[in-house]
């Protein structure tokens, strides 16, 4: 497993099996409820092992539709840095959006700590369990009104919304900070190559 886990990127480690992981995990116990067996489904390792990967794909996917970060806006500091680096790659056309592309893609293959393509793996680990447990948490929210209609009442589905909506938030502004955190490392990895440099 561990020579596995060495030959995949860290992002594809975070954002797709652990993410993938958690989604499995909730999917198997919603599925309970409707006589379903997950692993009698996926019977063995490699079986989970693919449908662990192919969900996290789903709530990347999903992240993808719904999560929308604002990627056009600078501060004024970051919009210098920007024109230096348009004019250090000869791209001085190109939009800020576009120029931070290139940037941020030398920065992955310069920066020797690793630090920009780990913000970016925990970046989507976040936003991607952010969307799982928002899925979780309607699901359970949709078992509440059922049991509300049948004036029944379960506290494993309230204690379940208690505790999918609000970690789900909490991921969420976790997203957002390492999303920010991105562009600070990208940033930061330009200035000092650019400063050694001279």
């Amino acid at each position: 497993m561990t020579e596995f886990l060495n030959k995949i990127s860290i992002y594809d480690q975070l954002s797709y099996i652990v993410v993938g992981g958690l989604f499995y995990s909730f999917f198997d116990y919603d599925l309970s409820f409707f006589g379903l067996d997950l692993k009698r489904i996926t019977e063995n390792a490699f079986g989970i092992a693919v449908a662990v990967y192919f969900l996290g794909h789903v709530a990347q996917a999903v992240a993808n539709q719904f999560i929308r970060e604002n990627k056009d806006s600078y501060t004024q500091r970051e919009c210098d840095i920007l024109n230096e680096i348009k004019q250090n790659f000869g791209i001085k056309d190109y939009s800020d959006k576009e120029a931070f592309g290139i940037c941020y893609m030398w920065a992955l293959a310069n920066d020797k700590t690793a630090h920009v393509e780990t913000m970016n793996a925990r970046y989507g680990l976040y936003r991607g369990w952010f969307v799982v447990l928002f899925l979780q948490s309607v699901f359970y929210l949709c078992l509440i009104l059922k049991d509300a209609i049948h004036k029944q009442y379960d506290v494993r589905f309230l204690v379940g919304l208690a505790f999918t909506v609000p970690i789900g938030f909490l991921m969420k502004k976790r997203s957002k900070r390492f999303y920010q955190n991105i562009a600070d490392k990208t940033f930061q990895t330009f200035i000092v190559f650019k400063k050694n440099a001279t």
